[in-house]
C-alpha cells in the first residue's frame, strides 16, 4: 500500500508541475499581447493570480513530499 501510494503522489506531483507550467507559460507568453487591452486592476488581479497559483503549487507539493516520506 505504501509504495503504490508513493507512486501516486510522484506522479501527481509530476502532473502537477507541468500543468502549472503550462498554464503559467501559456499566460506568460500572452501577457505582453494582452497588456494593452487590461486595465491596472485587471492586470494587478492577473500577477495576484499567478502569485496564488505559485504558492498553492508550493503548498501542494511540500504536502506531496511529507506523504512520500
Amino acid at each position: 500500500y505504501r509504495e503504490r501510494l508513493r507512486a501516486e503522489t510522484a506522479q501527481f506531483r509530476t502532473g502537477g508541475y507541468l500543468f502549472y507550467g503550462v498554464l503559467a507559460g501559456s499566460l506568460l507568453v500572452a501577457y505582453p499581447f494582452a497588456k494593452s487591452y487590461m486595465s491596472g486592476t485587471v492586470q494587478v488581479v492577473f500577477w495576484l493570480v499567478l502569485g496564488i497559483m505559485t504558492v498553492g503549487l508550493q503548498l501542494v507539493i511540500r504536502r506531496s513530499q511529507v506523504i512520500d516520506v
